[in-house]
C-alpha cells in the first residue's frame, strides 16, 4: 500500500471533519492500526484543528448561555442542571458503584448540544448585527450617492449662471431695503443682449406660506412682471428670473403666493436703478 498517497489523498481530513462514509470509517481504521505514519496523521489533524478552535475561540455572551440552558431545562433538567455555575457537588464516597451508561451517555450529549448551541447562537446574532451594519452602510452609500448628484447639478448649474454673468452685455441693479425692509438687499443681473435675469439675494427676510417675493422690471416707465421667488432660494444662489427687455430698473414687492399681475407699491421692499 503506498502510505504516502494514502494520506495526500484528503480522506484523513474528512475522517476528522467525520465527512466520510461507513465503509470509509472503517477502513481508516483499520489502516490506523495497521499503519503508525496513518494513526500519527490523524492525531496531528485533530490537533491542528483543536489548536485552531482554540485560537478563534471567542466567548459568547453571558445572556445566550443563560437563555439556552432555559430551554433545555425542561427536557434535560438533571444534566442542565449538573452544567449550571454553582451545580451541586456530591462526594465521592456518596456516589453509587453502578451507573447507567446510557443515561451519563445522553447528559454528555446534552451538554455538548449546549456548548454547540451556544455558539451557534452567537455566531447568528453576530452575523445579523454584521448585516444590519451593512445595510446601515449600503443605505448611507446610496444617500452620499444621492447627495453628489444633487451637487453635481448644483455646480453645473452654477457655472452656466457664472458663464452668463461674465459675458461684457451684462448690467447690474444693486437694490436697497425700502421702508418696509430697510435691512433687505438683493442684487439683480440683467444681460441686456440675451435679455436674461438672475436675482442674488444677500439679505431678505422669510415670508409666511402664503406670501412670495415678486420680481418687476421697470420697462418704458411701466412695472412688468419677472417673476416670483421664495426666501430660500434667492439667499441660497442664483435664481434664474423671467427674461427682460430694455430695463431700466428692478424692484421687489411682497405678494400673496403665485404673484400679481401689478404690483402692491404698499408692500416695496426692494429697489434699484440698472447700472
Amino acid at each position: 500500500m503506498d502510505i504516502k498517497s494514502y494520506i495526500e489523498s484528503g480522506i484523513l481530513e474528512q475522517y476528522v471533519l467525520g465527512d466520510t462514509t461507513e465503509a470509509q470509517n472503517r477502513e481508516v481504521l483499520q489502516y490506523s492500526n495497521q499503519f503508525p505514519e496513518i494513526k500519527e496523521e490523524i492525531e496531528a489533524i485533530e490537533q491542528a484543528l483543536f489548536n485552531y478552535a482554540q485560537l478563534h475561540a471567542q466567548t459568547p455572551p453571558p445572556e445566550i448561555k443563560a437563555e439556552l440552558f432555559s430551554m433545555l431545562d425542561g427536557e434535560f433538567p438533571s444534566a442542565v442542571e449538573d452544567h449550571k455555575p454553582g451545580a451541586k457537588v456530591i462526594p465521592i464516597g456518596t456516589v453509587r458503584t453502578k451507573s447507567n451508561t446510557g443515561t451519563w451517555l445522553a447528559a454528555a450529549s446534552v451538554v455538548l448540544l449546549i456548548g454547540s448551541a451556544i455558539s451557534n447562537v452567537w455566531l447568528y446574532n453576530n452575523w445579523k448585527k454584521s448585516e444590519a451594519e451593512f445595510a446601515s452602510l449600503d443605505n448611507n452609500n446610496k444617500m452620499l450617492v444621492g447627495n453628489l448628484k444633487v451637487e453635481q447639478a448644483k455646480y453645473t448649474e452654477l457655472a452656466s449662471t457664472m458663464g452668463a454673468l461674465g459675458q461684457h452685455d451684462i448690467r447690474m441693479a444693486k437694490m436697497t431695503g425700502q421702508k418696509t425692509a430697510p435691512n433687505a438687499m438683493a442684487t439683480v443681473y440683467w444681460n441686456e443682449k440675451s435679455n436674461d435675469v438672475y436675482l442674488k439675494a444677500e439679505e431678505l427676510a422669510p415670508l409666511s406660506a402664503d406670501e412670495q417675493y415678486q420680481l418687476w422690471a421697470m420697462v418704458d416707465g411701466k412695472p412688468a412682471d419677472a417673476g416670483v421667488f421664495d426666501t430660500k432660494d434667492a439667499m441660497d444662489g442664483f435664481i434664474k428670473m423671467k427674461n427682460m427687455q430694455g430695463a431700466t430698473a428692478f424692484a421687489v414687492t411682497k405678494e400673496k403666493r403665485g404673484g400679481s399681475p401689478v404690483p402692491n407699491m404698499d408692500n416695496l421692499i426692494l429697489f434699484g436703478q440698472v447700472s
